[in-house]
């Protein structure tokens, strides 16, 4: 037996608000300004994050197989109705906003698409 009086126990905390696919852009999306979910979780008790919209449609695959399938964290993740995912300015683009482009990713990560 431990004693935790005192303390907080849980079995890992959920950060719900994250932007964890790092690169060598110098934004958001595959860049810079987003952190290795492995440096900064575990040691704070958090066992999984929510990535809050960082890829999009056209690079949601390249984040998932760099970040998602390789992190010991547990990564979930917000796609970016924008298919290039955040970066500034190119988030206002409404000619890359297709909602039936993110239906049909959805339904082949759903239907097995992994």
């Amino acid at each position: 037996m431990i004693d935790v009086a005192g303390l907080y126990v849980s079995p890992g905390f959920v950060d719900l608000h994250v932007h964890v696919f790092y690169g060598d852009n110098a934004s958001y999306s595959d860049g810079a300004l987003s952190v290795i979910p492995d440096s900064h979780t575990f040691r704070s008790g958090v066992t999984t994050v929510v990535d809050a919209g960082t890829a999009g449609s056209k690079n949601f695959e390249i984040f998932k197989k760099r970040i998602i399938d390789r992190s010991k964290t547990r990564v979930l993740s917000f796609v970016n109705i924008v298919g290039a995912g955040m970066g500034g300015s190119v988030e206002q683009n409404q000619n890359d906003m297709d909602p039936n482009i993110l239906i049909a990713l959805a339904k082949t990560r759903v239907d097995g698409g992994g």
